[in-house]
This record gives structure tokens, C-alpha cells and sequence, in this order.
């Protein structure tokens, strides 16, 4: 017989753990947290997209806005301008209607003019039966002819519908005549009401214009035009190792959508309108000569503007990466690209300035530029130095230039005695020996001279004693230089010493030549270096 201590349940150990049931543990706070960092990522996601990534949205969004205010500004100035004449018209206009539906001869026009146009579409539709049942007809004679049947009977069903057909068009033609006669009457009864219609269209034409500028930049309340990437592709800048042709893509217009506008003139960048448009944007226009070809840059960049503007880091060398956009007084380089043999080029003067004293400083003469193959050197040219200047005078303008003329573009090469002494001593040997002066220096009278000088137009090239230009050589210190046979020879034909000169022949006779070499050789005196003929015929220093 079993006892109540024998009936109780079996205790657990009191060292046996709990059990850990996984389903009573809460994971809402887990949960929360993932939800909240994946929306907060995809938010950030979709700004980074539409804004992050995308800067030129906010630009074209205000010039959205912007061509939305001028459509809006011109839509009330033309409405105001026209309210009170549109509304008599419209007044008009309901005048003449009532007036015309009351009017019964009218009302009978317009009867016979539909009554016109319903016989003169019956007459066009059994036109179009007959061409239908002659369809039928060739069919049949085509069939018969096939088969190898007598096909007699279906060819002439054939010629009847063609002559039945041809009897139309008289009949057509007769009802279209009805037709525009009742129709010229109709119209003649609406001669007012068109000319008032169409005063009322072609005054509210322009504000039509601006309302539907103002829906293509608002289509619908509260929402822009999407901005898009705009941009232009350009064929023909050479090829690849493939032979493919290279195309350049310039999306500069994404961000600077308004260069063609002339009212963003005094906007700031990018929104600012292009300037001088009758030259740059008129004669290259962007969509076929493109931007970066001028400003440089990186055209298929969008976001952000150094990317753009070609400002990456100088460790990244990817293609057209690192070719900085054009700024300030730089802007006008590119110009030679296309327009390199031009030395005054519209629309570039900064560039056709440095063009100009680049010629006229002779930088072509030493160093390699595109377009300058055949210009004229700067200085004179030396085959016949030797019947020309001192070799005195030679050695110091060798070895110092600014110590006879300071303000030469003749540069100072720092020789030293024995290396200006080589150079003189080449030049002259090198001279045109069989050359000889075509005149001889005799006699002349100064006073003469200098009045000639003043007469026959030398101050205009050439500057003495304060007076004259700049274009030629300045002649305060001639007699240093050249002898007064050589002034006479070079007053008196100036070809015959250099046949490429752009000294004009004046014509002078040998008396006035004379005058004038006078006068000239009162400005300077030789100064000649004791033994310097034999310093430079000697040997080695040739």
C-alpha cells in the first residue's frame, strides 16, 4: 500500500539549469534598428543620387524658375496690353454670331453648303465603287486569261468600268464647283467674323507663347521640368588603334544651359550667358565645334564643377583629366587650334597682341611656332653687312645692343670681348663680297636735308631727335653706324642693297639723296676701336 510520501512528484535538482526557450526572447528592438538604418541608407541613397551626384539639377532648376518668370512676366504685360481691346473683340465676335444665326439667309447658306458637301461626297464615293468593280473586273479577265479561257467578255467588262469611272470626274468637278460657289457666299457673310477672329488670334499670340513656354517649364502644380544631361558629340578628332573614329562628348551645356540667352548676361556662373555671341557662339556654334575644343577641360564630367573644369589630383593621369579649363587672359589661347596662320583674329585681341610682338619682338626667328614659317624676320638681314655698317660699331651693338639703341628688341647675349670680336669677325667675312655700293657720297647741304627729312615723310617710320615713329630704326646715332655712301645707295634704291625691304622708294635724285645723307651723319660719330681690322681678319676667330 503506497504512502502520500510515495504519491508526490519528483523533485528537480536544484543544480539543473533553466532550459533557454529562444522563442520568449523579444527581437523588436533588433528589428527596429535594421529598419531604421536600411530606410535612412535607401534616403540617403536616392539624395546622393538626385543631389549628391546630380549638382546640375539645382542649376537647371533655377533656370527653369528663371525662364518660367520671364514667360510669366511677358504672359501679364501682353495681357495687359491687350485686355481691354481683347474683350471688345470678344464682344464683337458674340455680336456678329447672334447676328448671323438670326439671320435666315444665312442659316440657308449654311444649309446649301452642307447640302454641297453631302452630293459632292456621294458623287467621290460611287467613283470609288467603280474603282472597286473595276478591280473586280481585271480579276476576272486576268483569271480567264490564265486559265487559257476566251477572256473577250471580261476584258470588255474591263473597258466599260474605266469609261463609267471616266464619266465621274465631270460630274465631280461639276459638284466641287457648286460647292465653292455656296461657299464663297457663306464666307462673303462672314467677312466680319473672320476679321475679327483672326485680329483676336494674332493679338493673343504672343501671350499664347508665353503660356506655353510657362507649361513646357511647369507641365503640371508644383512640379518643374526634370532636369536631364544635355550634350553634344562631336566626330572627326582622329582615330584610335582600331581605326575607330574619336568623338568628343561635351556636356558643358548640362550646367551652363542658358549660354545662348542674352538675358543671363549678368547672372553669375554657370547660368551666365556666353559673351561676344555675334563671334564665338554665331561662327562656333557648340553643337558643332563643341566646348572643351576652346575652354578645354573635361566635357563628360557633370558633377562636381572641378571634375568638370578638369581639376582632378595631378597622381590621376586619366584621359583629358588634367587639361584645366581655360580662365582669365588664357581664354583666348586655344584660339590657335583652328586659327593659327591669323595674326589679327576677331574676337581673340588678346591673342592677336601677343601674335603681333611675337612677330615684331622676332621670337620666330628662334624659336619653332606653328604659322610663322614664312614671316618676316625681325632684323635686317646680314649677306652685305659689310658695305653697310662699321665693324667698330658692329663689335659694341654685338656686345651690348641697349648701349646704342636702349630700347632695341635685339637681345644682349653677354659675349665678351673675344667672343663679340668672332661674331663680328664671321659676319664680315661672310659678307657679299662682290656687292659694292651703287652710289657715292660727294656733297650735301644739311639744312636742305633736314628740310627733306621733315617733308618727304621719314618721321613717319622713323624716330630723330625726339620726333617721328618707332616702326623703323630709330636714327638718332646713325653716323655711328653706317657710312654716307650707304645712305645715299639705300635713299636712292633701296632694293638694290636688300630687295625684300618694305622701305618705300621715294624716288630721290642723287642731289637730294645728298642732302639728306648730310643731315643724317651730323646724328652720331665713329668711334672706331684702334686695330680692330686686323683683330678680325684673323683666321681662328672666323
Amino acid at each position: 500500500m503506497s504512502t502520500p510520501e510515495d504519491s508526490k512528484p519528483e523533485e528537480e535538482p536544484e543544480n539543473v539549469e533553466k532550459q533557454f526557450i529562444d522563442e520568449e526572447v523579444s527581437y523588436s528592438f533588433l528589428f527596429f534598428a535594421t529598419c531604421g538604418a536600411l530606410l535612412f541608407v535607401t534616403l540617403w541613397a536616392f539624395w546622393d543620387d538626385e543631389y549628391g551626384r546630380r549638382g546640375f539639377k539645382q542649376y537647371q532648376n533655377e533656370y527653369f524658375k528663371t525662364q518660367y518668370s520671364f514667360a510669366e512676366e511677358k504672359w501679364q504685360a501682353v495681357d495687359k496690353k491687350i485686355a481691354s481691346r481683347e474683350a471688345e473683340l470678344e464682344n464683337s465676335l458674340s455680336q456678329v454670331a447672334s447676328e448671323l444665326d438670326a439671320s435666315d439667309e444665312y442659316q440657308l447658306l449654311v444649309d446649301e453648303v452642307q447640302d454641297a458637301e453631302i452630293a459632292l461626297a456621294e458623287v467621290i464615293e460611287e467613283k470609288k465603287f467603280a474603282g472597286s468593280r473595276l478591280d473586280e473586273a481585271y480579276y476576272f479577265y486576268k483569271k480567264a486569261m490564265h486559265e487559257g479561257e476566251n477572256f473577250d467578255v471580261q476584258k470588255a467588262k474591263v473597258h466599260q468600268v474605266e469609261i463609267e469611272i471616266k464619266e465621274w470626274d465631270p460630274i465631280i468637278a461639276e459638284k466641287a464647283n457648286l460647292l465653292k460657289v455656296v461657299e464663297d457666299k457663306l464666307l462673303a457673310k462672314k467677312v466680319r467674323q473672320e476679321e475679327l477672329g483672326k485680329e483676336l488670334r494674332n493679338m493673343r499670340m504672343d501671350r499664347d507663347a508665353a503660356q506655353r513656354t510657362m507649361d513646357f517649364y511647369k507641365p503640371f502644380p508644383f512640379f518643374w521640368r526634370p532636369a536631364a544631361v544635355e550634350q553634344t558629340v562631336i566626330p572627326g578628332f582622329g582615330k584610335n588603334s582600331f581605326s575607330e573614329i574619336i568623338y568628343r562628348v561635351d556636356r558643358c551645356m548640362t550646367c551652363h544651359i542658358s549660354y545662348r540667352d542674352t538675358r543671363y548676361e549678368n547672372h553669375e556662373q554657370p547660368l551666365k550667358s556666353h559673351p561676344n555671341q555675334e563671334i564665338l557662339i554665331a561662327k562656333h556654334p557648340p553643337e558643332r565645334t563643341g566646348c572643351t575644343w576652346c575652354h578645354l577641360g573635361q566635357g563628360t564630367a557633370t558633377a562636381p564643377a572641378e571634375d568638370a573644369h578638369g581639376s582632378h589630383h595631378e597622381t590621376d593621369q586619366t584621359t583629358e583629366v588634367n587639361e584645366p579649363i581655360n580662365r582669365g587672359i588664357f581664354m583666348q589661347s586655344t584660339c590657335r587650334n583652328c586659327h593659327a596662320d591669323v595674326i589679327n583674329l576677331e574676337g581673340a585681341p588678346i591673342l592677336s597682341k601677343g601674335k603681333r610682338l611675337f612677330t615684331k619682338l622676332g621670337c620666330h626667328g628662334c624659336h619653332l611656332a606653328d604659322g610663322y614659317a614664312d614671316e618676316r624676320k625681325a632684323g635686317p638681314r646680314l649677306t652685305r653687312i659689310a658695305a653697310k655698317v662699321d665693324p667698330s660699331w658692329l663689335f659694341r651693338w654685338v656686345k651690348y645692343p641697349k648701349a646704342y639703341l636702349p630700347k632695341t628688341a635685339m637681345p644682349d647675349f653677354g659675349f665678351n670681348d673675344k667672343d663679340a670680336f668672332a661674331v663680328v669677325a664671321y659676319l664680315m667675312a661672310s659678307s657679299d663680297k662682290d656687292y659694292t655700293l651703287a652710289e657715292n657720297f660727294e656733297s650735301g647741304d644739311p639744312e636742305k636735308g633736314k628740310k627733306l627729312f621733315k617733308t618727304v615723310g621719314c618721321l613717319a617710320c622713323h624716330e630723330l631727335d625726339g620726333q617721328g615713329e618707332a616702326f623703323g630704326p630709330n636714327l638718332n646715332n646713325i653716323a655711328n653706324k653706317v657710312s654716307a655712301d650707304w645712305i645715299v645707295t639705300w635713299l636712292s634704291a633701296p632694293k638694290t642693297y636688300n630687295d625684300h625691304s618694305i622701305m618705300p622708294d621715294f624716288r630721290l635724285s642723287k642731289e637730294e639723296a645728298g642732302h639728306l645723307a648730310s643731315y643724317l651723319m651730323q646724328h652720331g660719330e665713329k668711334k672706331v676701336i684702334p686695330g680692330i681690322d686686323k683683330s678680325i681678319s684673323n683666321p681662328r676667330l672666323i
